[in-house]
């Protein structure tokens, strides 16, 4: 589990970097809300490839796409990369779900933007009341806070968005 969060950790500087592009290359042309939330939005998607196939490719390679029998083929041919093979992958797209559900894949992109939703929220609460009741400076408070989210979104993505069912 060491291994894993030191993975995670490793995502998130990488989704920091992503929102720090986003943000900036945006601020001027949109405004601070727009560029805010458009950052938010690509980093979550980068969080979203990085974590599936780095971080969580052990629990659920394949993301519900290829057949047990394609896992086997491919598991025999190809390095465990998180990926399917190409013949695996166009066998999934031509076959419609049966229970009419969403793909696991758009399932845990939806929870991993509500957990980082959550956390984002909680993160902005617990800095106003740093700044506010504490008067610690917003540099300082937007540090702090990230002894408590990074761990905390470690969680919610093992046990919630890339859990194994």
């Amino acid at each position: 589990m060491i291994k894993q969060f030191v993975k995670f950790g490793i995502v998130g500087l990488s989704n920091t970097l992503v929102y720090l592009l986003i943000f900036n290359s945006l601020l001027s042309f949109t405004g601070e809300d727009i560029a805010y939330f458009a950052g938010f939005i690509i980093s979550v998607i980068n969080a979203y490839f990085w974590s599936s196939r780095f971080v969580f490719a052990k629990q659920e390679p394949t993301d519900g796409l290829c057949s047990s029998k394609g896992l086997t083929t491919a598991a025999k041919q190809e390095p465990t990369d998180g990926l399917c093979s190409s013949k695996d992958l166009t066998t999934a797209a031509k076959q419609e779900p049966t229970d009419g559900r969403k793909s696991t894949a758009a399932k845990r992109l939806v929870k991993l933007y509500i957990a980082y939703g959550l956390t984002t929220l909680l993160g902005y609460a617990l800095m106003k009341l740093l700044i506010n009741s504490f008067e610690i400076s917003a540099r300082i408070s937007s540090f702090l806070i990230l002894f408590l989210t990074i761990p905390l979104n470690f969680i919610l993505n093992k046990l919630w968005v890339f859990r194994v069912p």
